[in-house]
């Protein structure tokens, strides 16, 4: 390393940061083209805007600097210890209030997000009779909602748009926990434990446990509980087999999922070398189930979901259309917001660690098929209405981002 990097460590992520605030700053002056993705201020009085960016570069400094706040540090430390002495079961009652009070208070009170209105208005009409019909993708999402609205929500006569904010906060709660349990995890490979939380927090999709009313929370809370699984294997070694029952349920809570089979078969092929009857057991019957479903649910489909070279939805709007790229661009800095960050602090070659290699290569393999959905799948409603549908495979993709960063050069504090 020459004296100039030895000077500024930090440089690169530095330059990754105001290229983004220089992208959200000159948005609003070309609004409203089409750059839905990053013109988030343009919505915003010019004071709040530029309180934001300020905040933003401040906290920069902080965590890829060198910079210790004595003052923070004290408050840190003093309710770290306080936080300590209060008995694990009311940390978590507590915590968990504190998490729906948040979801609760910034809920979507409009429901016009994608496609919120026409759910509500369909809850009523739910009917195990209609599922193929209606919501092959999402089977299990589908079973839970008609299962919560009829013999809860309607024996307390309580309306059909509390029946999906009720959902989404619980979807919420599991992907607080999830995120927690990952943060912890990971604390034992010396990353800072804030912030992974914090970062799995930073999510661009975590609007869907706002009281959204779609069917992509519940999924999103089963791929995140999936990364705390698969950590966990490839840490230790077990329970493959809580990894695939929680990719069986996440992938019949939402068949996008599918995205990781891949690392599914990885996993697998890993436990092969060491148990193979094992490692074949638990590949039939987690491919088994989801071809089954696949075949069926195909069976159902009135229109091609792909995009071809030569055809769209939108007139114009083909593959390598430049419309379709700037979707994609807009879709990666709204759902990953940190994606140049990531992208310019990415670890180059092997980890030094087996598990580390391979933590990233199954996340690595998820992201591509999250990127795969993203560039090939029609938005057939506009990417920036559909943009929930692909925020889900995408959080595969923000935290593969996160897992090849080396931490341990890239953040003190």
């Amino acid at each position: 390393m020459n004296s100039d990097s030895t000077k500024y460590p930090y440089i690169i992520p530095y330059i990754g940061v105001l290229i983004t605030v220089i992208l959200w700053l000159a948005a609003p002056i070309f609004h409203p083209q089409r750059l839905w993705g990053i013109d988030h201020l343009s919505y915003f009085p010019a004071i709040w805007s530029l309180i934001y960016i300020a905040v933003l570069i401040i906290l920069s400094i902080l965590i890829f600097g060198k910079i210790r706040i004595t003052a923070l540090i004290n408050i840190k430390s003093g309710i770290s210890i306080w936080w300590k002495q209060v008995p694990q079961w009311l940390r978590l009652i507590l915590a968990a209030i504190i998490a729906l009070i948040v979801f609760w208070l910034l809920r979507d009170r409009t429901k016009l997000l994608g496609d919120s209105f026409l759910r509500i208005g369909e809850l009523g009409d739910k009917g195990l009779d209609r599922l193929l019909n209606t919501s092959a993708a999402e089977p299990l999402d589908y079973i839970i909602h008609y299962a919560i609205y009829k013999y809860i929500c309607l024996p307390l006569s309580l309306s059909s748009t509390f029946c999906y904010e009720l959902v989404s906060y619980l979807a919420g709660l599991i992907y607080l926990w999830a995120a927690w349990s990952i943060a912890r995890q990971l604390k034992s490979e010396k990353i800072n434990f804030w912030l992974t939380f914090f970062y799995l927090l930073g999510w661009g999709g975590v609007f869907m446990f706002f009281g959204y009313a779609e069917e992509y929370g519940l999924a999103a809370s089963a791929l995140i509980l999936f990364t705390s699984f698969v950590i966990r294997y490839i840490s230790k070694g077990k329970n493959i087999i809580t990894v695939s029952i929680v990719f069986i349920i996440g992938f019949f809570l939402h068949n996008l999922l599918l995205i990781l089979l891949p690392s599914i078969l990885y996993m697998l092929f890993i436990e092969y070398k060491s148990n193979r009857k094992k490692a074949i057991t638990i590949l039939a019957g987690t491919v088994i189930p989801v071809l089954i479903w696949l075949v069926i649910s195909y069976a159902k489909k009135e229109s091609g979901a792909f995009l071809l070279p030569s055809s769209g939805t939108e007139p114009g709007y083909m593959l390598w259309s430049s419309a379709h790229i700037i979707d994609i661009i807009n879709e990666l800095f709204l759902i990953c917001p940190a994606i140049l960050v990531m992208l310019l602090l990415q670890q180059r070659g092997k980890s030094p660690t087996v598990k580390s290699n391979r933590l990233r290569l199954v996340f690595g393999l998820a992201a591509l098929s999250g990127l795969v959905v993203l560039v090939f799948v029609d938005p057939q409603l506009g990417m920036a209405r559909d943009c929930d549908l692909y925020a889900l495979p995408l959080l595969s993709l923000n935290i593969a981002l996160f897992l090849g960063v080396d931490w341990s050069k890239a953040s003190t504090f």
